[in-house]
């Protein structure tokens, strides 16, 4: 079937790739995690700071942290140990995954199926390291003096890079996921240590830290440099985005505030908690959708399949196989995390099923052309995919 598109091949793409960033509230309540090397911690609250608790205690020095909201798992680093481990995300069920690494890892971000770590090393040689999420297949991918201190790391999926900052250089670079093509981005920018990019406005965020601690951004191309929070009090660490509520989240190293929170402009400043700082990692419980589809992904106990036909016009449908009985819901979301359409909302039996939608929403109205995200939520197992509906 020809389908009458009103922009090119191009505009398509730019819509799966520009339109990266979907939030979904996934687990009731949207949540933040941080690290804290002080009270060796990791600790999850309300993006407003409010009902704070300490997920996994007893840790030596956890740093970097990251999400698998797919499989409801959460990774951190330990620097102290020279270690990676990793927890359900309530905190239960602790694994080591990698030990011994001989360096400090600090940074963790997680790809489809690999993890990838900075690891500061002054006595031999510092590194960027990747391997499976179950700690198998240990990679060095960058390695070399000139990676010199080592801070946090950001995985761009959709162009296939990885981002990170050179803590003494001043320096922010990239390469590709394997390692080839290094680029020096920013130069003399001061200690940089938290990185984040927001894809859908062509934007990269970093924060200063020790001298004229600021938090600072640029475009992707590196052009309009700027510190749009500055003066900061104590050494601003770790930093992530919530794209859909146009707000930017960050940690202090040292202090009396742990969290803070402003508009992307950098206006509006919260403060959302306090006490023990010395946070070096902090990731939110939001779905980042990086338009790289995956068929017949599935977690064990279903499958989700691609739709079709993907652009669609006037329907579409989804199929899934579930191997147990199961709760299940089939949901379509909006850009914004906006629910959009409950297909399913049963408990099914084991077998393949097949649902069609007709583009009507909620208010039994059309839904607009743009980018959506379907969800499957079985029992608390959840995978999500992205489609285009065009005119």
């Amino acid at each position: 079937m020809t389908y009458h598109i009103k922009n090119s091949l191009q505009v398509i793409i730019r819509l799966l790739t520009v339109l990266s960033i979907i939030t979904l509230q996934l687990h009731g309540q949207v949540k933040m995690y941080w690290t804290s090397y002080v009270g060796d911690h990791i600790i999850r609250a309300n993006l407003d700071g409010t009902q704070k608790e300490a997920l996994v205690t007893g840790l030596n020095d956890p740093s970097g942290i990251a999400l698998d909201l797919n499989e409801n798992k959460l990774y951190w680093t330990d620097s102290q140990n020279s270690r990676i481990q990793r927890a359900n995300l309530d905190g239960s069920e602790i694994e080591t995954l990698v030990d011994e690494l001989g360096g400090s890892p600090f940074g963790i971000a997680l790809d489809d199926d690999k993890m990838y770590w900075t690891n500061y090393n002054p006595q031999q040689v510092s590194k960027i390291q990747r391997a499976n999420l179950d700690g198998s297949e240990v990679e060095d991918m960058i390695t070399g003096a000139e990676l010199d201190y080592l801070g946090l790391i950001f995985l761009d999926k959709v162009s296939e890079k990885m981002y990170w900052t050179n803590f003494f250089n001043g320096a922010i670079k990239k390469a590709n996921l394997d390692g080839s093509n290094i680029e020096t981005i920013h130069d003399n920018i001061g200690f940089p240590w938290g990185i984040v990019l927001d894809l859908p406005n062509d934007k990269m965020y970093w924060t200063k830290a020790v001298v004229h601690s600021a938090i600072s951004r640029s475009n992707l191309d590196c052009t309009e440099v700027e510190n749009i929070i500055t003066d900061l009090s104590d050494f601003p660490n770790a930093i992530a985005l919530d794209t859909a509520e146009s707000k930017m989240y960050w940690t202090y190293f040292e202090g009396d505030i742990i969290v803070q929170r402003a508009n992307i402009d950098g206006t509006e400043i919260e403060t959302l908690s306090t006490g023990l700082t010395g946070s070096e990692g902090l990731v939110l419980d939001l779905m980042v959708a990086t338009g790289v589809f995956n068929n017949n992904e599935g977690s064990g106990t279903f499958m989700l399949s691609n739709n079709y036909p993907n652009p669609f016009q006037h329907t579409t449908k989804f199929e899934y196989k579930l191997q147990e009985k199961a709760s299940v819901q089939l949901n379509i979301y909006d850009i914004k995390g906006k629910l959009i359409r409950q297909l399913v909302n049963a408990v099914q039996i084991p077998g393949n099923y097949v649902v069609e939608w007709n583009k009507i929403d909620l208010n039994n109205q059309l839904a607009p052309t743009g980018v959506y995200t379907y969800c499957l939520k079985v029992d608390q197992k959840l995978k999500s995919r992205k489609m285009i509906l065009i005119d």
